[in-house]
């Protein structure tokens, strides 16, 4: 039996943080995105366990993989509409976090367009 190398990683290449979404670009579309809830006192960060600060009461995390960051990025701030701010949250061993504060809990839609991710609030 042949083993068959696991994919190489979708490195983020740009972020576009708006009021309502955030549009994340890869070099290549990446194999797993996941979103989900998560209490403040869960924003560490992965490798350090580090404290992330994020203004809001909502907070999204949103994992990528196989992936990995090209650079170093953020944290964003916003003021306007739902979404406070961004902050990577993990880029270790093939999984990059980004965790999204929002000024309150919203529906959350995930949506894929060839390497481009968008994740939005709301409606």
């Amino acid at each position: 039996m042949v083993a068959v190398p696991p994919p190489p990683p979708a490195i983020v290449r740009r972020i576009a943080v708006g009021a309502h979404s955030l549009r994340f670009t890869f070099d290549r579309r990446p194999q797993r995105v996941s979103a989900r809830f998560v209490t403040r006192a869960k924003l560490h960060d992965c490798a350090s366990d580090h404290v992330v600060r994020l203004r809001g009461t909502a907070f999204v995390v949103v994992h990528f993989s196989p992936a990995q960051s090209a650079r170093r990025m953020g944290p964003f701030r916003r003021s306007g509409g739902p979404v406070t701010g961004a902050a990577k949250v993990c880029d270790f061993e093939s999984d990059v976090g980004w965790a999204i504060g929002l000024t309150q809990r919203l529906p959350v839609h995930v949506s894929r367009a060839g390497a481009a991710v968008t994740v939005t609030f709301g409606g």
